[in-house]
């Protein structure tokens, strides 16, 4: 067991820039599923009322019934995408990060007593219908990635309506995750999953097959997460992933008090959390570590520190800390961070001030927000958002973007309505980020309300 890497591999954490470069394949490019524009319904016990559709492009599968059932139900719809999205990131995991399978059980054997039953249950069902041990299933929710993202939450004085809207941009290489024997692209496994478990509430979220846990969405009661990662040495294997927390506030959350309790609770890694309160017109954002933990909204004490700005009933966040120190990183390490110290970290020469495009990004992003005040709605919050990804609103972050820069490779971007349901979605298609992608129109209460075909 090759113990002295187990501090380090509980978050994925790499060297962006350099997965974002083009990588050399000789693969056929194949569609990740292999059904196109139609439904498959079984009727059966277990599969009683799920179904799977491709739908405008946009894979859906519908879940409902017992944990066992809707992990069972996703394997046998999903067979075969599983197995290809499960073969692409173990080999990502191992040649790239040296992470081996021992690694993962190791962790999986430390922190499995903090993971809820029922999804235990879930991971069950899934090896049932996949054939594969329970083991080589639950390995798979130990890894939080380490996905650079922003976020956001609006509402009040800084949309059309008055309204909450909640977005988030996935950004992690698309061309380094791919199916050793396929070539098919891991993003490409992208869909959204649709659950009405019979303990729980009802939700939709914006994620993989190969996951138990909760990449993001909005359940039922209006409750919407996502979260952006935070490179930081105070984690812990033992707690509960990150992913399954989010899984959680979905699946347990009525309200904002609920979602922050839970998602506050047995911290593993470095994170932030945006969550929204439809219903209440409300979203606040938690700074998290193993042993560090801040929570507040658009006025809260932080919000001012540098490289942040308080924008009037709006919260952001991308890959950074607005209190640093408390979660053990020095206390200039944005204002000392620039694009010179930036390079040196690309050869090991700086291991600290390495923030110069978490801030870049993260101040062009900013500013966007203030150039559009007042006029979000679910439509321009998107159009914003890819803006901004598209290089339209900076012309260096442009150039930037076109040489394939930190934040230029995007699995998908969403903007959520929690108060109505609505969702506006984008996924990358193999090589093609989400943001050069169609934009999808979904409402949660019609996915979660509709009856198979």
């Amino acid at each position: 067991m090759r113990k002295t890497v187990i501090p380090k591999i509980f978050i994925i954490f790499i060297n962006v820039f350099v997965l974002c470069m083009p990588l050399c394949f000789s693969f056929e490019v194949t569609p990740f599923s292999s059904v196109h524009d139609q439904s498959i319904v079984i009727q059966d016990d277990i599969l009683d009322g799920a179904w799977f559709e491709i739908r405008d492009g946009v894979r859906i599968i519908h879940l409902n019934g017992s944990y066992y059932n809707m992990g069972y139900q996703l394997g046998y719809f999903l067979k075969e995408d599983y197995l290809k999205s499960r073969r692409a990131w173990l080999d990502f995991i191992e040649k790239k990060l040296g992470i081996f399978y021992d690694d993962l059980v190791y962790i999986w054997n430390t922190l499995k007593d903090m993971v809820p039953q029922e999804y235990k249950d879930e991971m069950q069902g899934r090896a049932d219908a996949v054939n594969l041990s329970f083991e080589e299933v639950a390995v798979m929710d130990v890894l939080d990635p380490a996905i650079r993202c922003v976020g956001m939450a609006c509402w009040g004085p800084a949309t059309v309506d008055g309204r909450l809207y909640h977005l988030k941009s996935a950004d992690w290489p698309l061309r380094s995750i791919r199916d050793p024997i396929t070539g098919d692209y891991a993003s490409n496994d992208q869909l959204l999953i649709v659950r009405t478990p019979e303990n729980g509430f009802a939700s939709v979220v914006i994620g993989l097959s190969i996951e138990v846990s909760a990449e993001s969405g909005i359940n039922e009661k209006g409750i919407s997460i996502g979260y952006t990662a935070v490179y930081v040495n105070d984690t812990t294997i033992h707690g509960t992933p990150l992913g399954i927390r989010q899984r959680m506030v979905l699946d347990k959350a009525e309200d904002i008090e609920d979602a922050l309790s839970i998602i506050s609770s047995n911290r593993t890694t470095g994170a932030t959390n945006i969550i929204s309160d439809g219903k209440n017109r409300t979203a606040y954002v938690v700074e998290q570590s193993a042993n560090y933990l801040y929570t507040g909204t658009w006025n809260g004490t932080i919000e001012n520190n540098y490289p942040s700005w308080t924008i009037d009933h709006v919260i952001r966040r991308g890959n950074l800390f607005l209190d640093p120190v408390s979660a053990g990183l020095k206390e200039d390490v944005y204002k000392k961070s620039n694009i010179f110290r930036w390079f040196l970290s690309l050869f090991g020469l700086e291991t600290e001030y390495n923030q110069y495009w978490n801030i870049k990004h993260f101040k062009i992003f900013s500013r966007a927000i203030e150039e559009n005040y007042g006029n979000f709605d679910l439509n321009s919050t998107m159009n914003m958002l890819r803006s901004v990804y598209q290089g339209k609103t900076n012309l260096f972050y442009r150039f930037v973007q076109k040489l394939g820069g930190p934040y230029s490779q995007v699995w998908y971007q969403w903007v959520i309505c929690p108060e109505t349901g609505d969702i506006s979605v984008s996924f990358a298609n193999n090589a093609t980020s989400a943001y050069n992608n169609p934009v999808h129109y979904f409402n949660l209460y019609k996915l979660i309300n509709a009856e198979p075909p």
